[in-house]
């Protein structure tokens, strides 16, 4: 019997990929209300003793974080306590006398969770706060693959897929917004780097990329459309898929 240390919260989110088609649920977590940020982090350290003065302890964090980014932008693997980040390109060739190009090439990084976070992960219990779902988060309830027409969770790469749902229309304009795929057992993300065919409120229509690796994955999208007249978020709130897609050879 395993012995938890921690515990999430959780509630149930409906999800149409159950069994024989059937609608299923799945466990959504109960975080706090704001997105934490360095300067949370440090009131935490300050309020675990530590005597360093509130404006070093940032300072350091800022230089850590931008070493990091240097680091990777020279084409280095980075190994923290938490995670690995590895440089990747995304996008297909189809020679190798073929330039970059930045329109269909993405330099992006991945990430890898360290042993360390994995221990930690498995000291984590959960307590289901009702077992009633709750419909008052966002999310991707709806995901139809363009070529075959299925909704059961398998997605064609290289072709269009269907994002169903509220509040989904991504702001073009914000560097960080886009459509994503990330892989459920690596964590690695891949961008829909191509326009994305249809953008509206209740339904995105995206191309899965070509050069997707076969596996299991969440689609997310990474938005600070409120539907608020011209009202945004001040930074992207990310809305997920219900439930897992497969990307086949």
């Amino acid at each position: 019997m395993t012995n938890f240390i921690h515990y999430w919260k959780m509630h149930f989110r409906p999800t149409p990929f159950g069994k024989e088609g059937k609608t299923g649920y799945i466990a959504q977590v109960l975080s706090g209300k704001n997105t934490l940020r360095n300067d949370d982090i440090v009131r935490g350290i300050l309020s675990d003793g530590c005597e360093i003065k509130a404006e070093t302890i940032s300072d350091i964090i800022a230089r850590y974080e931008q070493r990091i980014r240097h680091e990777l932008t020279l084409g280095n693997r980075v190994l923290t306590e938490n995670c690995q980040f590895t440089p990747s390109i995304q996008g297909l060739w189809n020679t190798t006398t073929e330039p970059f190009d930045p329109q269909t090439h993405i330099c992006s990084v991945a990430l890898r969770l360290t042993p360390l976070m994995r221990r930690m992960l498995r000291q984590i219990g959960v307590e289901i706060v009702d077992n009633r779902y709750r419909t008052d988060s966002l999310s991707i309830t709806r995901i139809t693959d363009a070529a075959t027409g299925r909704t059961d969770g398998f997605i064609t790469r290289g072709d269009d897929v269907v994002l169903e749902g509220e509040k989904l229309k991504v702001t073009t304009d914000d560097a960080d917004a886009g459509v994503f795929f990330r892989n459920t057992s690596t964590q690695a993300e891949y961008r829909v780097s191509r326009r994305l065919t249809r953008n509206m409120p209740s339904e995105v229509v995206a191309r899965v990329p070509a050069d997707l690796p076969p596996g299991s994955y969440t689609a997310i999208i990474r938005t600070r459309y409120t539907g608020s007249g011209g009202v945004t978020l001040n930074e992207c709130r990310e809305i997920c898929s219900l439930g897992n897609l497969r990307a086949e050879e």
